[in-house]
């Protein structure tokens, strides 16, 4: 766990910030190296389950989980994609700036024409495998908006721009806020 891991190099002489800051660049590289980097249609995408990770622990994390091996969460790129934009911002490592576009032109190339995503696609061909739209407003959208603010970009915020009408246009109007997480049927 990160936490022994930063008692540990505080107890080496490291301060805590000092620790948690190399914990958290530990866990960035980390997603950086289980993430596809093959031009295929995860690529700069980390996984959304690890599921041999979980499997190694013993710990069984249930059917649901095991139904979604192979699969992206389309809502939790950017949640990483942000994590990289403040680490880079603070430690100053290119990569991680490169790692977060590279997670943005991901949602630029499976963008729907009605301005969302779907929330379920197969990890291994980009197909979608659930119906659901994404609701893009508390990670999606914050994560482009970031992006077009480091970068200058304006395809960050036309991407976010119409993301925002699509939830104006449909989730707002017919008050539909289909499933966003495991529960999504497949």
């Amino acid at each position: 766990p990160v936490y022994k891991e930063c008692e540990y190099m505080v107890k080496c002489g490291l301060t805590p910030m000092e620790a948690i800051e190399c914990a958290t660049k530990n866990c960035a590289d980390y997603l950086l190296k289980i993430t596809p980097h093959d031009n295929g249609p995860m690529d700069g995408v980390p996984p959304t389950y690890k599921l041999e990770v979980c499997e190694a622990s013993g710990h069984d994390y249930g059917e649901v989980v095991r139904n979604r091996r192979n699969t992206i969460m389309m809502l939790y790129p950017s949640y990483v994609g942000k994590a990289y934009l403040l680490l880079e911002e603070k430690i100053k490592e290119p990569k991680y700036l490169d790692a977060a576009i590279k997670i943005g032109e991901f949602y630029l190339r499976n963008v729907q024409q009605n301005g969302t995503w779907n929330i379920i696609i197969d990890g291994r061909t980009g197909e979608t495998i659930s119906r659901n739209p994404c609701d893009p407003l508390t990670n999606i959208v914050p994560f482009l908006m970031q992006l077009y603010e480091r970068t200058g970009d304006e395809k960050w915020k036309t991407l976010s721009d119409n993301a925002i009408t699509f939830v104006e246009k449909n989730t707002l109007l017919t008050y539909n806020w289909e499933g966003q997480f495991e529960d999504s049927g497949l």
